[in-house]
C-alpha cells in the first residue's frame, strides 16, 4: 500500500544558488561499464529506452555499450510513444566494444513533456544490459527515463518500434544525447512530505527522487528520527523512491505520522 494519497507536498525555493549548465545530457557516462556485460541471446532484437524532456531541444545522437560478441550492423532509431519513426541512422566505425555513438543528421526536435524511444537493432544479439534498478536514480534534469522499467526490447529482424521490458526483468544500455534549445539553470528544491501510518506492510514512496549525495531527514511524530545520505545505508534504506524501516528503527507503527525533507534538482530556463 503506497502512501501517494495520504502524501502532502511543501515545495520551498531553497536559499542555495542556481548553476547554469549547457550542452548535452545523457542518462550515462562513457565511464559506465553495465553490470551484464553481454547476455548470452543470440537472437536479433531491437533494444530502446523510453524518455522524455522538461524542455524542448534536440536529439542529437544515441549511443549504445556493446559486448565482444554483438557484432553486425547497428541501426539506431527515434521514435514517438505511439510508433512514428522520427530519425534513422546505421552505426559505423565501431570498436571491438564499449560505448558507441552515432549522430543524427540533422539533429531531431523534441517537445517538452512528450514520450519517445531511442533504439538500436542488434541483429545477432548478445546485448548488455543493466538490472532493473530505479530509473529516477539516473535521471539527468532535464532528461528523464519513464516508468520502472524504461528498457524495451522487440525480437525479430528489422528495425521496429521495441515495445515490451526485457524478459529477465533488465534495461538495456542505450542511451539518447539531448541538447535542450536553450541554457538551464539547475536550482535545488527543498520538499517536505507526511505520511501517516495506516497499515504496517505500508510502503514508504517519496513522491520524487532525491537528489544523489544529498541528506534524507525522516521525522517521525515530530521528532527527527533520522538521516541518511541517499545512497548510504542507515537504519533506513532507500531505494529509488521507496523507503524501507529497519527492525533498529522500530519498524512501522499504525498512527505514526512520518515527515521525509529532501532535496531535488529543477532544471529552468535562463532565457
Amino acid at each position: 500500500m503506497k502512501i501517494n494519497a495520504r502524501v502532502i507536498i511543501f515545495a520551498l525555493l531553497a536559499a542555495v544558488p542556481a548553476s547554469s549548465q549547457t550542452g548535452n545530457y545523457s542518462f550515462w557516462t562513457t565511464n559506465t561499464v553495465p553490470a551484464f556485460a553481454e547476455v548470452q541471446d543470440a537472437r536479433s532484437l531491437t533494444l530502446g529506452t523510453k524518455f522524455y524532456t522538461d524542455v524542448p531541444g534536440t536529439v542529437t545522437a544515441l549511443r549504445f555499450f556493446k559486448g565482444v560478441h554483438n557484432t553486425g550492423t547497428h541501426i539506431g532509431a527515434l521514435w514517438t510513444s505511439t510508433g512514428t519513426k522520427l530519425a534513422e541512422v546505421t552505426f559505423t566505425g565501431e570498436t571491438a566494444s564499449g560505448w558507441q555513438q552515432a549522430n543524427f543528421s540533422p539533429p531531431v526536435s523534441v517537445t517538452a513533456n512528450a514520450n519517445y524511444v531511442i533504439s538500436y537493432f542488434a541483429p545477432n544479439g548478445f546485448f548488455t544490459a543493466e538490472p532493473l534498478y530505479p530509473w529516477t536514480l539516473w535521471g539527468n534534469a532535464p532528461l528523464h527515463a519513464i516508468g520502472v522499467e524504461a528498457g524495451v526490447h522487440t525480437y525479430g529482424t528489422g528495425i521496429v518500434l521495441p515495445t515490451s521490458p526485457l524478459p529477465f526483468s533488465g534495461n538495456p544500455s542505450v542511451d539518447v544525447v539531448f541538447t535542450p534549445s536553450f541554457p538551464l539553470a539547475h536550482t535545488p528544491l527543498l520538499l517536505s512530505e507526511r505520511a501517516i501510518i495506516v497499515s504496517t506492510s505500508q510502503v514508504l514512496q517519496l513522491q520524487n527522487t532525491p537528489t544523489p549525495g544529498t541528506e534524507l531527514l525522516i521525522f517521525r511524530n515530530g521528532v527527527l528520527l533520522d538521516s541518511l545520505q541517499t545512497f548510504g545505508p542507515d537504519d533506513y534504506a532507500l531505494t529509488g523512491r521507496i523507503v524501507s524501516p529497519s527492525v533498529a528503527s522500530g519498524g512501522i507503527i499504525i498512527g505514526d505520522t512520518y515527515r521525509f525533507n529532501y532535496f531535488v534538482d529543477r532544471a529552468v530556463s535562463v532565457q
